[in-house]
């Protein structure tokens, strides 16, 4: 870790650190989409998953850590200390039903971690 200083007339003052808090940190990216979309497969019909509205929340020790919005295409970015968290999506409703995951962040990398949810048509 190093400090500024200025020289000022007779002493020295100490103005700060600048250590970047962020070299710590990893960054967890990914998208969040639900599926099945259609009810009834139709050979020829593509029936693709469909983002999800809702946020990211990272946890450690069910504490909250992070979170983020997700994106129109269901994309979502968080950056964290290095550790092990667990991604839960709030969706505000009971549908779809998106599990956790548990993702390891290491110090400058990037973990994709894509959430699969389910929406519940069979």
């Amino acid at each position: 870790m190093s400090s500024i200083a200025v020289a000022v007339a007779g002493g020295v003052i100490i103005l700060g650190s600048c250590a970047d808090p962020r070299l710590d940190r990893g960054r967890i990216d990914g998208t969040v989409l639900a599926g099945p979309t259609c009810p009834v497969a139709v050979q020829g019909q593509t029936c693709p998953p469909r983002p999800v509205a809702g946020e990211v929340l990272a946890t450690q020790r069910g504490a909250v850590k992070a979170r983020a919005r997700t994106d129109p295409s269901g994309h979502y970015e968080l950056i964290l200390p290095a550790g092990t968290y667990v991604l839960q999506v709030d969706v505000g409703d009971a549908s779809p039903a998106c599990p956790a995951a548990t993702v390891d962040v290491r110090v400058a990398a990037a973990t994709s971690a894509d959430i699969n949810c389910d929406t519940g048509i069979r």
